[in-house]
């Protein structure tokens, strides 16, 4: 069947913007987990949700590629709307060139890194409620109590 779905989420925490951004996501193969992960965004600087959602996508993609999984069809499911619509080419988007809100231009280093790993790949991309994204919510907790463990 080989069905590849990637659900990521990012966390700033304890405030957004400024706090620690941290990330998880989880990649399944036919509906089971394969592999997951969590880590820190921008090596623990201040940072916002937005940044952090973008490294737990970026990371997935990084990860799924070096999997040699990448070859299947992919379902990419998150709770940032954001991300999503950017990535989907929905929001920001005029004539095939981005345009960045006003607010967010430091997003378009990692919108294009996310669209460069995707390149050439078929794929999905859909918003869903944080109720249905519990695991990869959970892992970009994980990744901060981790990252303050070893400070």
């Amino acid at each position: 069947m080989n069905d590849i779905s990637i659900y990521f989420d990012g966390a700033c925490t304890p405030t957004n913007p400024g706090g620690i951004g941290s990330w998880g996501y989880i990649i399944q193969k036919d509906g089971k987990n394969i592999v997951e992960d969590c880590g820190v965004a921008e090596d623990g600087k201040p940072s916002t949700c937005n940044v952090a959602e973008y490294f737990g996508l970026i990371s997935a993609l990084k990860k799924l590629n070096e999997l040699d999984e990448a070859k299947f069809p992919i379902k990419i499911y998150g709770d940032s709307n954001l991300v999503i619509q950017m990535v989907t080419k929905k929001w920001g988007w005029r004539k095939g060139a981005w345009l960045p809100h006003r607010k967010m231009p430091h997003l378009k280093v990692l919108l294009f890194e996310a669209l460069e790993l995707l390149e050439g790949k078929s794929f999905t991309a859909e918003w869903i409620s944080r109720d249905y994204n519990e695991e990869a919510d959970r892992l970009s907790k994980l990744g901060y109590k981790k990252f303050i463990e070893v400070k």
